[in-house]
C-alpha cells in the first residue's frame, strides 16, 4: 500500500512532475475514513468528499476511484485543475507555519486542485524557515508577489485554520472577495461565511480563540483581576463576558456587521462557561 503523501514529502521534485490524475491513481488503494460520516474512501477524494458532506451532497463510495468519479456530479468536481491560493497565518508560528501549508498543499493537490502556496514560493526563492528570519524587505516583496498571484492566477482561495487572526491572510481574503473568486474554509472546503452564526461562534470559542488566548474562564478571570485592581471594585470573569457583550451591542448600534452577531454569540458561550466555573447560574 502506497502513501502518496509520504512519498511526495520525501521527493518534492517527483511531486512537481506528477499530474493530479496520476496522484489520484497512486492513492487508489490508500483508504481513509471521513471524519464527518466515517465513509471509507481514497485519500485523494477526502477533501472533496468532506465538502460534499457539509453541503448535504453525500455521494456513496462505489468501490474504485473511477466509479467514485462517475458517481459524483460535475458540480462537485468542477474545480479539477483550477488554481487555489492558500491563505493562512505565518508569523508567530513555528517554522512560519510552513508544515501546515505543505500539508494543505498536498491534500488539495490530491483532491484535484492546482495549489498555489506562498510558503512554497518562499522556499523556491531561497527562504529557509529553519534558519532565516523574514525581514521587512522580504515581507514587502512577498506581499507584492502574493497579491499578484491572487489577482493574476488564483481561481479560488483556501483559508487555513487561524486565518481570521492573521492580518495578511485577512487582507488576502478581502482581495479574493474583491476579485470575485470563491473563498473556502480549509479543510472543510465550505465557503467562508456560510456557517450559521451559532456554529461559527462555537467553533471559534472552542478552537482558534482558546488556542490564542487560553480558556475564557482563565482569560476573563485575569482581566477581571486587573479591572478590580484598577477600579477598586470586585469584578468576576462573568462580568467581563457581560461587558464584552455590551461592547459588541454598542458596535452593532453604530454599524451592523455579521461579525458583531458572531462575537455576541461567542461571548454568550464564554459567559455560560464562566458561570459554570463559578458554580452558579
Amino acid at each position: 500500500m502506497l502513501d502518496y503523501k509520504v512519498q511526495v514529502q520525501g521527493d518534492a521534485a517527483a511531486f512537481g512532475q506528477t499530474s493530479n490524475l496520476q496522484a489520484m491513481r497512486r492513492c487508489q488503494e490508500h483508504q481513509v475514513a471521513c471524519s464527518f460520516c466515517r465513509t471509507s474512501l481514497p485519500r485523494s477524494l477526502l477533501a472533496v468528499h468532506r465538502g460534499a458532506v457539509v453541503r448535504g451532497k453525500v455521494f456513496p463510495y462505489a468501490g474504485t476511484i473511477w466509479q467514485e468519479l462517475t458517481a459524483m456530479s460535475h458540480a462537485v468536481f468542477n474545480h479539477i485543475g483550477k488554481c487555489i491560493y492558500l491563505a493562512g497565518p505565518m508569523r508567530n508560528f513555528p517554522l512560519y507555519n510552513f508544515p501546515a501549508f505543505r500539508a494543505a498543499e498536498l491534500d488539495l493537490a490530491m483532491a484535484g486542485w492546482s495549489p498555489l502556496s506562498p510558503a512554497a514560493m518562499d522556499i523556491a526563492e531561497g527562504f529557509d524557515p529553519d534558519t532565516m528570519v523574514a525581514d521587512q524587505a522580504f515581507m514587502a516583496h512577498a506581499r507584492r508577489r502574493d497579491t499578484d498571484a491572487i489577482l493574476d492566477r488564483a481561481d479560488a482561495l483556501a483559508m487555513l485554520p487561524g486565518w481570521e487572526s492573521s492580518v495578511g491572510a485577512t487582507a488576502e481574503y478581502h482581495l479574493g472577495k474583491w476579485k470575485g473568486i470563491p473563498c473556502y474554509r480549509y479543510p472543510e472546503m465550505v465557503p467562508v461565511g456560510c456557517e450559521d452564526v451559532l456554529d461559527e461562534a462555537k467553533r471559534i470559542t472552542s478552537g482558534d480563540r482558546q488556542n490564542a488566548y487560553g480558556p475564557p474562564t482563565q482569560d476573563f478571570a485575569r482581566t477581571a483581576a486587573m479591572w478590580t485592581a484598577l477600579k477598586g471594585v470586585d469584578f468576576t470573569a462573568r462580568d467581563v463576558a457581560l461587558f464584552m457583550i455590551c461592547l459588541k451591542l454598542s458596535r452593532e448600534t453604530h454599524q451592523r456587521k455579521r461579525d458583531n452577531a458572531v462575537d455576541i454569540c461567542g461571548y454568550g458561550r464564554c459567559l455560560a462557561l464562566c458561570q459554570d466555573a463559578e458554580g452558579g447560574a
